[in-house]
């Protein structure tokens, strides 16, 4: 249930581990999940990237970097070996992130994005295995006897109907896009919107919650700081910027990040900030590169241009980018960030650029709970017969790197499953 990265990982693992009679529900008309949204990089280990780059991570070193997770050992051993399988599995699909960076950092290639690379070769493997895909079609309840997982029940634009399974695989994102579900579990961040796909309504999380499946970390939330307004893209990054408000003036510290973060950036006269940088933060990530030759930052060769461009005020707009140069070339406290500032000034000369933009909920960290093998677990820490879940539907701490990996453990394991009866 669901067709973003999670759902179609799991849908093509079960079919690897040898099941024919496979269906994938996606109540949009698309498939995509949360895959195409502007994912830049994804997270991998023992890469072929990695290896031509000079970059040693293993199993060992990536369950250090999730010892302070909410993640159970055993599932971060898990996620850890099926980690180092990835790349290879990836590569199968024609999925070839060859650009590796940091730590476990990869992308397309230097200048492409890896989230739409990946949901694309998905959607093709899927449609190459002949796995019946039903779009257009949500998933409504789970069919429990005896409290096993037998099916769920569905509907599409015709009405409503019973898929009857050996096994269930739910993978239908988190609830960034519902604000009851947000007040009710992360009071305030349903203020703010959220840059993640609007299929991210918690359909699920009632059926869980009556069925008595357990539920972890359901107040977590990734708010992501900086997303374009007019297009909710996530932007951001450079390595020095300024965010100032429609009066031109700073009113926060740039290193802010979270909800009460977002909550300041709201308060400000029309609900938004400006994000401003010079072209050596321009040239310092791909990010900002893309989004202003889009069109989606504003371009200009002096600070007063740019402020016109914006909407904001220019004569604090140059004021405030003077006293933050101030505090850098003469060893001043920032009034924003203290000591805790940027290394080098903002350029004296253009271009400069900016973007109107608030903060977001980008995606949910709590769901319904799921073991090392992606089985769902119920209030008594049992494992559910057959019920299976992968993705952002779980409590699970990683993003795009874990929907995929766990898709494909659960695939897997629900796959043995069947195979089995």
């Amino acid at each position: 249930v669901g067709g973003g990265p999670a759902g179609l990982s799991a849908a093509i693992s079960a079919k690897e581990a040898g099941v024919d009679d496979i269906i994938v529900i996606e109540k949009l008309d698309i498939l995509s999940g949360n895959g195409k949204f502007d994912m830049n990089f994804f997270d991998l280990i023992n890469s072929q990237a990695q290896k031509e780059a000079g970059i040693e991570i293993g199993a060992e070193e990536f369950i250090e970097m999730k010892e302070n997770t909410t993640d159970s050992d055993a599932r971060v051993a898990a996620w850890a070996e099926e980690n180092m399988k990835l790349d290879e599995w990836f590569r199968s699909m024609g999925i070839e992130l060859n650009y590796a960076y940091g730590t476990t950092n990869h992308m397309r290639e230097e200048d492409e994005y890896a989230g739409e690379h990946i949901q694309d070769h998905l959607e093709k493997k899927v449609q190459e295995l002949a796995i019946d895909v039903r779009t257009g079609t949500k998933g409504l309840d789970l069919i429990m006897e005896d409290g096993k997982a037998t099916g769920v029940s569905v509907e599409n634009k015709d009405g409503t109907y019973i898929i009857k399974a050996d096994a269930v695989i739910i993978a239908t994102g988190g609830f960034a896009s519902n604000k009851d579900l947000l007040a009710k579990y992360a009071p305030g961040a349903e203020s703010l919107g959220t840059s993640n796909q609007i299929g991210t309504t918690g359909d699920f999380v009632d059926v869980f919650e009556k069925n008595d499946m357990q539920l972890g970390n359901m107040d977590r939330l990734n708010v992501f700081a900086f997303t374009i307004r007019k297009t909710r893209d996530l932007t951001g990054g450079a390595d020095d910027f300024l965010l100032v408000n429609k009066e031109g003036n700073r009113f926060v510290t740039e290193k802010g990040r979270g909800l009460e973060f977002g909550h300041l950036i709201a308060e400000q006269t029309g609900g938004s900030a400006y994000y401003i940088y010079d072209q050596a933060g321009h040239d310092s990530v791909y990010r900002l590169q893309k989004h202003a030759a889009l069109g989606y930052h504003e371009k200009a060769d002096t600070l007063e241009e740019l402020a016109e461009k914006l909407g904001i005020d220019a004569v604090n707009l140059t004021q405030s980018v003077q006293t933050y140069n101030d505090a850098i070339q003469n060893g001043k406290e920032d009034p924003f960030r203290g000591e805790n500032v940027f290394e080098r000034p903002f350029a004296e000369e253009g271009p400069y650029y900016g973007v109107e933009v608030v903060s977001a909920v980008h995606m949910t960290l709590g769901g319904v709970v799921a073991d090392e093998n992606g089985q769902v677990l119920n209030n008594a820490n049992e494992p559910v017969e057959g019920l299976y879940a992968a993705g952002e539907v779980t409590d699970v701490s990683g993003a795009f790197n874990a929907a995929i990996l766990f898709g494909r453990i659960s695939g897997q394991k629900a796959g043995e499953y069947v195979l089995a009866q």
